[in-house]
């Protein structure tokens, strides 16, 4: 799924605000907490995430300034925001932060010109915004970022000023529409509002996409999203802007299995929000990092045709193909009890058609022939001993040691990151 070197996500949610005219949102909380999992998730999204909850204005002019400032050409750059947003009286559709004074909103909040810019200047390959306040098609559809004489919101001819260029913005209302929040049980356990809910569970459960690839597009998500939120009750409406977007944007993989939980954290509502921070990962988050990032550049070995650690599937592939059963799984073939006994999760694939590699005289010595799928997807053991299934899971990837064992260095390299 590596389009790009670097794959970095900037989350910014917040529940707390100091003016009284603006209602908490305990559902921010939630969309931060979920949209971090998904994002995170080596499986799913794959990127390094930086989150910033409750934030003062200035703290999140300077976190998303920062962000796109550090990115490269390298880099896919995300951007996520929820919480309030308002248009002034001057036209502008604004961000509402931790301290924005609803009678001062031009100067107190985020305004739309800002987050534009800052897009627009990032060096970062592909960028994508993913906005979830009331009323974010302002931002996507065309308002003005600057104050009108007249003091009203009007359209520019060409292009919308407000979406940036060569961006993809992704929003949850058209520009006359609320973003609804679900229903929510308690402040200490909130539901994320019904257009994150839909982002998160559309890349959880691998139901964006098409391509036999597993690649997730945004314009795949977008399809996806779209869908469930016309057929929601009150309907939502998401809109999209890509101007000057060239190319697919490679916004996640599709999994199978269950989806990771999400931990729901943070200030419990009527608490006064602390000093805002861009938190630093701990311990546990690193090891757990590290450990995803073995698993997801492991890759299997070239195979011994008389070797035990291979069984041979008969009948039609379906790993690859995502043609699971209804439980996400398939079964397990036969004769594969022992190797399944043996083998942790992570050490466990399934590929096809497989290739057979005789002695090569270019390379070392290899005095046995060998073989390996030219395809492979990685699978997790489901299911009981006494019916263990197999759950596909990640992308389909080529065979990098196969790939190796054949090509020059530099054009394996390129093919194992397709």
């Amino acid at each position: 799924m590596r389009a790009f070197l670097g794959r970095h996500a900037l989350i910014i949610g917040t529940e707390l605000y100091r003016d009284k005219s603006f209602t908490n949102l305990p559902s921010c909380r939630a969309d931060v907490d979920v949209m971090t999992t998904v994002l995170k998730d080596r499986a799913i999204g794959g990127f390094t995430v930086a989150t910033g909850r409750n934030l003062p204005a200035d703290q999140m002019r300077d976190a998303i300034s920062g962000f796109c400032q550090e990115r490269t050409d390298d880099d896919l750059a995300l951007i996520y925001i929820t919480g309030h947003g308002v248009r002034g009286t001057n036209g502008e559709f604004t961000f509402v932060a931790h301290d924005t004074d609803r009678e001062d909103i031009a100067s107190t909040g985020v305004s739309a010109s800002f987050v534009n810019d800052c897009i627009e200047n990032c060096f970062a390959a592909q960028r994508v915004a993913i906005l979830d306040p009331c009323e974010s098609g302002a931002f996507t559809l065309g308002f003005r970022t600057s104050p009108t004489k007249s003091g009203a919101a009007t359209r520019r001819r060409g292009l919308p000023p407000v979406a940036p260029r060569g961006a993809y913005v992704l929003a949850s209302s058209d520009a006359t529409e609320a973003s609804y929040a679900t229903n929510t049980d308690t402040a200490q356990n909130p539901a994320p509002s019904v257009f994150t809910a839909a982002v998160a569970d559309v890349l959880h459960s691998g139901s964006a996409g098409r391509s036999a690839s597993a690649i997730v597009s945004v314009d795949d998500l977008f399809e996806a999203v779209g869908d469930r939120l016309r057929d929601a009750s009150p309907p939502q409406t998401p809109v999209k802007s890509a101007i000057r977007v060239t190319g697919a944007i490679p916004i996640a993989t599709r999994p199978l299995g269950p989806p990771p939980e999400p931990h729901v954290n943070g200030p419990a509502e009527g608490q006064e929000a602390t000093t805002a921070e861009v938190h630093e990962p701990e311990w546990p988050d690193l090891i757990g990092y590290l450990a995803d990032v073995v698993r997801a550049e492991s890759e299997p070995p070239l195979l011994r045709l008389d070797g035990t650690d291979h069984v041979i599937v008969l009948g039609a592939e379906r790993a690859l193909r995502g043609d699971v059963d209804t439980d996400g799984c398939i079964a397990a073939p036969a004769g594969a009890a022992r190797l399944l006994s043996d083998a942790a999760d992570d050490e466990l694939w399934m590929g096809w058609p497989s290739v057979l590699l005789y002695r090569d005289d270019r390379g070392p010595s290899r005095t046995e022939t060998r073989f390996a799928p030219l395809l492979v997807r990685r699978v997790e053991i489901a299911g009981t001993a006494d019916d263990p299934r197999l759950r596909p899971v990640g992308p389909v990837v080529p065979h990098g040691g196969l790939a190796r064992a054949r090509l020059e260095t530099d054009a394996a390299d390129v093919l194992a990151s397709t």
